[in-house]
């Protein structure tokens, strides 16, 4: 673990001062004095109280405590991610990162618990202003009949009753929506704020996935792999490789790339012997030059490959023919046949030799293969099923030469 992160994950935490839910709303006073003297006016008023002095500041709570102790936690277990980071602690970073990824998955979902339960009873609350506003006004019209039929009767002081309940009826009617709009207006700002609980949650996981993902790449550089088998080299591409077909000539391997700009370009030239020729891959010139084999580039056989991305830098320790252990530095750009002539390959270490600077490590004892760290911020690129053969953009016809060309970049020896 000697190498710095070439990204560590931040967290913009924002920890706004939030206003004591423990105090009330004052939404319902007005409500409690014009409306409880109709007939359901005390359940008016009952289910008013109830969703200011106990439904609302419950989310609220809810809500403060996930910014409150949620969101410092999760800034906690950055803080010694980063610190673990920092100190190329890989295997301590991987289980830290493990920990922030379950809280951030539990913080996500208690802000969206939240702001379901912040919706539901918003929608609670105009079913209770609507039901109050019919109530009502059924209210105010049958005290307002009941004055009309007092006045015709003479009955001055009942009129004069009946009227002055219609008009605090219809201060009710003015009284039910204010409260409304207040409840309305706190419901609101808490949906947002739990939903953007859940959604920064969400972000700093998708973020902190990436983390994980390097994390595991750099805790493998460096391991050792194929302990327990008997490994040895053996070299292809050179002068007089009885092995060597057409795709390893034009330094073609498993894992080379095709340049697929310049089938673009064909395409727009309508240059149909070039796609022709494009598709069949078949020359290194219409690869990109960088994934071609290179002198050292590694051909594993497949009971090595486990675990590996294509092109994985990897460093070979070996010992020499006087016995001194010596290393050469590769990518794992190929594999081998599974068997020549009838014989399984197994432990076999290839090296790309074209112009035959290895040739006296044949047959070699292979003392240990390490894996390199890619160069550059990107990586390891990920690629699904490497053991099958390619196809779109990769030497998917490399696997299904024909004419003899067995793509056996090794012998049985």
């Amino acid at each position: 673990m000697n190498r710095a992160p070439a990204s560590v994950l931040v967290f913009f935490l924002f920890l706004l001062a939030t206003p004591s839910w423990a105090a009330r709303i004052d939404a319902c006073t007005s409500v409690q004095t014009s409306c409880q003297e109709q007939p359901s006016g005390q359940q008016i008023v009952s289910a008013c109280e109830n969703y200011e002095r106990v439904d609302v500041p419950k989310l609220q709570a809810e809500e403060s405590m996930i910014q409150a102790e949620s969101w410092p936690i999760a800034h906690n277990q950055q803080t010694q991610l980063n610190k673990l980071v920092s100190e190329n602690n890989e295997t301590a970073a991987l289980k830290q990162e493990e920990q922030a990824q379950a809280h951030l998955k539990q913080l996500n979902a208690d802000g969206a618990s939240c702001a379901t339960k912040a919706e539901a009873l918003r929608a609670s609350v105009g079913q209770w202003s609507e039901q109050s506003k019919q109530s009502t006004q059924q209210y105010v019209q049958n005290e307002e009949q009941q004055a009309q039929a007092a006045q015709a009767a003479q009955q001055v002081a009942l009129a004069q009753t009946h009227q002055a309940n219609a008009k605090q009826g219809n201060q009710c009617l003015q009284d039910i929506p204010a409260a409304k709009s207040v409840l309305d207006e706190s419901l609101r700002d808490l949906i947002r704020k739990c939903g953007q609980h859940a959604s920064d949650a969400t972000r700093q996981s998708e973020n902190l996935a990436g983390t994980q993902k390097t994390s595991k790449a750099r805790e493998e550089e460096g391991k050792e792999f194929g302990k327990d088998v008997d490994k040895k080299i053996t070299r292809y591409g050179y002068e007089g490789d009885p092995h060597k077909d057409s795709y390893t000539e034009e330094g073609i391997a498993k894992f080379s790339e095709k340049d697929t700009d310049q089938r673009r370009q064909f395409l727009k030239e309508d240059d149909k012997s070039e796609i022709k020729n494009w598709d069949k891959g078949k020359l290194g010139k219409y690869y990109k030059q960088e994934s071609l084999l290179k002198t050292g580039d590694v051909a594993l056989s497949h009971d090595l490959t486990k675990g590996l991305d294509p092109m994985q830098p990897l460093e070979i320790t070996y010992k020499g023919a006087d016995g001194t252990l010596r290393t050469v530095e590769g990518r794992f750009a190929d594999t081998t046949a599974e068997s020549v002539g009838g014989k399984a390959l197994r432990g076999r270490v290839d090296l790309y030799d074209p112009n035959g600077i290895y040739s006296g490590v044949d047959g070699s004892q292979v003392v240990s293969i390490k894996k390199l760290p890619f160069p550059g911020a990107n990586g390891a690129r990920n690629y699904s099923s490497f053991e099958n053969d390619w196809s779109g953009g990769f030497a998917g016809d490399y696997g299904r030469a024909k004419s003899g060309e067995t793509r056996a970049p090794a012998s049985a020896d």
